[in-house]
């Protein structure tokens, strides 16, 4: 067999396809929890703290900074959600490049093996042609003796 007989072949239908674009994907169903159980989780955090009155004291070079704890729960959040971002974007960044670098490879060798697929047929055909200017010879130099 040539190996396409060797499994059943499937024919696509409208009820196939719509059912395995339709239905949720497991990382997608985990990623849309975390991110309720994150926001829930926000929520509380916010709730709590901000009937909080105390002023925290920090120490800095230039002076003490007194803060809410509501602030410091945002800038928490802004510092986690900046982080995160970064971390996406090196992730990305990290993915593309190595994604351009193998696909300039493998043009790369593509490109090398067509200039030697043509470069092998021009000499195949310079033979040729060469062998058939040797055979003109052959014959007008029969043909003059």
């Amino acid at each position: 067999m040539d190996g396409a007989g060797d499994f059943p072949q499937l024919k696509p239908t409208r009820l196939i396809d719509s059912w395995f674009l339709e239905r949720p994907q497991p990382m997608v169903l985990i990623g849309l929890l975390l991110i309720v159980l994150a926001a829930a989780a926000g929520y509380f955090l916010v709730v709590g703290v901000a009937s909080l009155t105390d002023q925290i004291d920090i120490n800095l070079p230039f002076g003490t900074l007194n803060l809410p704890p509501l602030a410091f729960l945002i800038t928490g959040m802004v510092v986690i959600s900046l982080f995160w971002l970064g971390w996406v974007l090196l992730s990305t960044g990290t993915k593309r490049r190595a994604r351009l670098r193998r696909e300039a490879k493998e043009a790369g060798a593509k490109l090398k093996a067509e200039q030697a697929a043509t470069q092998k047929r021009l000499q195949d055909l310079s033979a040729i042609r060469d062998a058939q200017l040797d055979q003109e010879r052959r014959l007008d130099d029969q043909g003059r003796a």
